[in-house]
């Protein structure tokens, strides 16, 4: 999604959509502020055993940061973020991580 001018979350959205694995955090306290519905989807994880399968998806330099960022061999919205928050990584670097997690996770 592309947005040009101004945006009013209260006027232009109807709702934001959280992973479940942000319940109970600082991301779902701060959305409740936002001024716009917050609702949850279903849910993926990703076990790293499974991104392993798939290196040609978008490289083996990314299922090792995966693997490097996973919490007990399983990744998350919620994993992914808090590597983000770090500045560590590179942003780039966590979205085709995040690939992953879309293409190849389950739903929980």
């Amino acid at each position: 999604m592309q947005v040009r001018g101004e945006l009013n979350l209260t006027r232009d959205v109807k709702a934001l959509v959280l992973d479940p694995s942000y319940k109970d955090t600082e991301v779902e306290q701060l959305a409740g502020k936002l001024g716009c519905a917050v609702q949850r989807h279903d849910g993926f994880t990703l076990a790293i055993s499974k991104m392993e399968k798939y290196p040609e998806y978008r490289g083996s330099d990314y299922v090792e940061l995966g693997k490097e960022i996973a919490h007990n061999g399983v990744l998350t919205p919620h994993i992914i973020g808090v590597a983000a928050s770090t500045g560590k990584y590179d942003m780039q670097d966590l979205k085709r991580v995040w690939h992953y997690l879309t293409r190849f996770g389950q739903q929980t």
